[in-house]
């Protein structure tokens, strides 16, 4: 093709000209979307702080004010969790795309350039704050509103929670299973829910006396008033009942339970008394000390001395003699503490045992038993009406107290307002220039090239995929060697993949379960962690194929135990599902364990549920396919109840990370305790405990002395194929006989 001159360029546009007008239609038309996909917005929000301390850059409790805390990662979570939206945004996204930026007044200005001039420093402390959004055209331009609204809303309610102590009243009877539980239990349970709302209602009373709800028209000790009717009236009648009936649902485990209590209360006891018992001879010590020291000397000497005063040697430090009477009046208070601890106790094992003794000699009849029972099924039905309506009162008059400090505190100077980066008649230009210009270069191409380009046909440019399309659409394409060989192993049915088995070790020396994990071993790779080929499974959509190898080899590999003689073995999977719901699992695990009925009850899934809802399903799926459920990462410190409720075969406990956090001492004193009562909570309930990360004798020895019923480590054994595993048990079981 040689050059092309102007008359031929216009006898080519004429020629082509209602070719070259549908071209231009459809390039001006993809090209305005594709500049309108390049579009962004800015959001602007204008804020001020007007809170006591403000211009001093203090928040309302003292502590220094970071206005950066409005596009925190936890803030932000919870803008993007109420934001009725559905994309692929990430908190991470959203504060990459955030600036904020200060508002000098000009007078500030001055000020600071005057004390410059006079070599004086002026900081210039600003409350005032402007805070950007830019975001992408395919948001939608009212997007960035919508966002501001919700950060807004998160930044209000976590301002006053971290500098309010805002708190939530529960419906704390609308959470429990209270149906099934112990009269007594249940009786402790309301009361002490009780104490706390009252007294945090009281202690918000006090701090506002004059605060009256616009929306509910309660003040907080009016509520304070309600909850302790409540208690004093319903919840008096209702305990007068259960101890006057003697009432239980199982009086065997009830006496049981209280004894577990009283051994658990005295050996709690005998700690605190030998705490206090320290605490007294070091005040003994410490004040002997002091008193022998030059610094006492000095103080009585000088206070002995009628006009003396504090110069050369007779200077009293104040801050050394602060300093030890601080010191002095930590360890009193500390022995005055676990001493009361101890009193307390004392006196709740004495009501402990009246309440045991009064079961043991129970004289009621059972018609009055059955008659009390239905009194108290009305009264409890009743109380739980009325919690639920005063939690929804009592929250909504929160809701209005603090919705009047964070406008007294935050001012939003102006609502959120948005400009486009690129205008519309910008887009416009752009797209009309671009499709012109392509249309002729069309023409011209047409023109010289396009016969060749018909008689050479069409160019191959599309490749066959190595795998098929899954049941979403196509699978996506890998962008790394690494997600190359993983495919390549999908459709080679994962031939370079392996298990490992470590022994989960009972509390006779024992192994009667094993935790599974898997392995690649790539040729050209090497090792993969377990980590990263998940994690890729799942972005390229082959978690299906990888889970249902998963499961057919540990079923395959069950036979091996069978061989060895290890017929009633479990296998704990750790397969990285975290949620059932929320992953093809479940459907595999389904598909393979109907056709293998027989090693359902030997499959012990590990699910690392985020809360109880996600435990709850996973437990009833797991249980209907015959398989057990193992409760891993979940929080039972503070959930035992619930682990309880649901009941699952076990639960793993990472105590020795737990106590890391702490740092030692008395904290991991207190913990171990806590830890020994979940234990045995869950052994009442039939939960076995598993305490994991178990790789010292030291740490074994700590396990063993809080009771757990299980421990798995390095200590033990490091992940093994099956074939030396097995032989691991047969030396475990063998050394244990």
């Amino acid at each position: 093709m040689g050059a092309v001159n102007i008359l031929e360029f216009i006898k080519i546009i004429r020629k082509y000209f209602r070719k070259i007008l549908i071209f231009v239609c459809l390039i001006g038309i993809a090209t305005y979307f594709v500049a309108s996909g390049m579009q962004s917005y800015t959001c602007t929000l204008d804020l001020k702080f007007k809170n006591s301390g403000a211009e001093e850059g203090l928040a309302p409790n003292g502590d220094k004010l970071n206005v950066f805390d409005i596009m925190s990662p936890v803030v932000v979570a919870d803008a993007l969790d109420h934001l009725d939206i559905d994309n692929n945004l990430t908190v991470e996204k959203v504060r990459s795309n955030m600036s904020i930026s200060e508002v000098i007044t000009a007078q500030d200005t001055d000020i600071k350039e005057s004390a410059a001039a006079k070599g004086e420093k002026y900081e210039v402390i600003p409350d005032e704050y402007i805070i950007k959004y830019e975001y992408g055209a395919g948001l939608g331009e009212e997007f960035g509103g919508m966002m501001f609204d919700r950060i807004v809303s998160a930044y209000d309610n976590w301002y006053v929670s971290q500098y309010y102590n805002k708190e939530k009243i529960s419906d704390f009877l609308g959470v429990i299973d209270y149906k099934n539980m112990e009269y007594m239990d249940l009786c402790e349970v309301i009361q002490n829910n009780l104490d706390i709302i009252t007294d945090y209602l009281d202690s918000m009373a006090g701090g506002d006396e004059e605060f009256r709800s616009l929306k509910t028209g309660y003040s907080f000790s009016e509520l304070s008033q309600m909850y302790q009717n409540l208690k004093d009236i319903d919840y008096g009648k209702y305990y007068a009942n259960v101890r006057v009936g003697l009432l239980s649902r199982d009086k065997e485990m009830l006496i049981k339970s209280y004894e577990n209590k009283i051994r658990q209360l005295a050996t709690e006891r005998d700690v605190n008394y030998e705490k206090s018992q320290m605490y007294k001879r070091e005040v003994t010590s410490f004040y002997d000390a002091y008193k022998a020291s030059s610094l006492y000397a000095q103080a009585a000497g000088t206070q002995a001395k009628i006009g003396a005063t504090n110069e050369k040697d007779e200077m009293i430090y104040d801050f050394n003699l602060e300093k030890v009477i601080n010191t002095y009046d930590d360890i009193v208070l500390n022995y005055t503490n676990t001493g009361t601890t101890s009193t307390n106790m004392g006196r709740q094992t004495d009501f402990y045992q009246q309440v045991i003794d009064e079961y043991k000699n129970d004289s009621v009849p059972p018609e009055t038993k059955e008659e009390l029972l239905k009194v108290n099924e009305s009264i409890l039905q009743e109380l739980a009406e009325k919690v639920k309506d005063y939690a929804v009162v009592a929250n909504q008059t929160l809701e209005d107290y603090y919705d009047k400090i964070v406008t007294n505190d935050i001012e939003y100077v102006a609502s959120a307002s948005v400009e486009s980066n690129l205008p519309v008649s910008l887009i416009l230009i752009i797209a009309l220039i671009v499709s012109l210009a392509a249309g002729c270069i069309f023409a011209i191409i047409y023109e010289f090239l396009g016969p060749k380009a018909n008689r050479h046909g069409k160019e191959e440019n599309a490749k066959p995929s190595d795998i098929e399309p899954s049941e979403n659409g196509p699978l996506p394409e890998p962008e790394s060697r690494e997600e190359q060989l993983l495919c390549q192993q999908a459709n080679n049915h994962f031939n370079e993949f392996y298990l490992v088995y470590q022994p989960i070790v009972e509390r006779d020396g024992s192994c009667r379960r094993s935790e599974v994990y898997v392995r690649w071993n790539s040729k050209e790779l090497g090792e993969v962690s377990g980590m990263k080929f998940f994690a890729m499974a799942e972005k390229l959509k082959l978690e299906r194929q990888l889970n249902a190898w998963l499961i057919n080899k540990v079923v395959d590999q069950i036979h091996e135990f069978d061989k060895a003689g290890f017929a009633d073995h479990i296998m704990n999977i750790n397969c990285e599902a975290n949620e059932l719901k929320d992953s093809d699992f479940e459907e595999v695990l389904k598909d393979i364990l109907e056709v293998n009925k027989a090693v359902a009850k030997r499959i012990c899934v590990e699910v690392m549920g985020s809360d109880s809802s996600s435990i709850a399903y996973s437990s009833a799926v797991l249980r209907d396919l015959g398989a057990q459920v193992c409760v891993d990462r979940y929080d039972a410190v503070n959930n035992i109840k619930i682990i309880k409720a649901l009941k699952p075969d076990c639960i793993k406990l990472d105590i020795l990370s737990s106590m890391e956090r702490e740092g030692g001492g008395e904290s991991n004193l207190t913990l171990a305790i806590k830890f020994r009562d979940i234990i045995n909570q869950c052994r009442e309930s039939g939960v076995k405990t598993i305490i994991t990360r178990v790789e010292t004798e030291t740490q074994k020895n700590l396990s063993d002395l809080i009771g757990a019923d299980c421990q798995e480590g390095y200590l033990y054994a490091k992940p093994k194929p099956v074939i030396e595993h097995i032989q691991d048990l047969k030396e475990c079981n063998n050394a244990k006989g």
